[in-house]
């Protein structure tokens, strides 16, 4: 594995654990504040509302860190880089919902780590004349 492979492998594994860890985390904030909301349980877990929204902020940044890093390698579906980016605007509209998005990105990215393991043969673009 080249540097640089190992640099891409520790960023996605980075994404994938923020995207689990992170997205289950907000999802159980994202709960606790529609409970609070509705009068189900104390108006003071209202507050986390903060946690979860720097939560969707990482995930946005590090969703264009990863579409600009594994940009040209076939390392990482690009679905991925695209779930962590549609958390943040999709999160004001259905929070719980939106953070489901993360958690489906970072299994992808957790799973794709063993693709930094195989020997990876350059990608040629489609060369169909006529």
């Amino acid at each position: 594995m080249t540097n640089n492979n190992a640099g891409l492998k520790k960023l996605a594994q980075a994404n994938g654990l923020l995207g689990v860890i992170g997205g289950v985390i907000s999802f159980i904030c994202a709960t606790l504040m529609v409970l609070a909301a509705r009068g189900v349980i104390s108006s003071a877990f209202m507050f986390l509302s903060l946690p979860a929204l720097a939560f969707r902020i990482a995930t946005l940044i590090m969703g264009i860190i990863g579409i600009v890093k594994f940009k040209g390698t076939n390392f990482v579906p690009m679905v991925a880089h695209i779930f962590f980016i549609i958390a943040l605007p999709i999160g004001p509209l259905t929070a719980m919902i939106a953070d489901i998005f993360p958690i489906i990105a970072g299994i992808i990215y957790l799973t794709s780590l063993k693709k930094f393991d195989q020997p990876q043969t350059p990608q040629m673009p489609n060369q169909n004349f006529q």
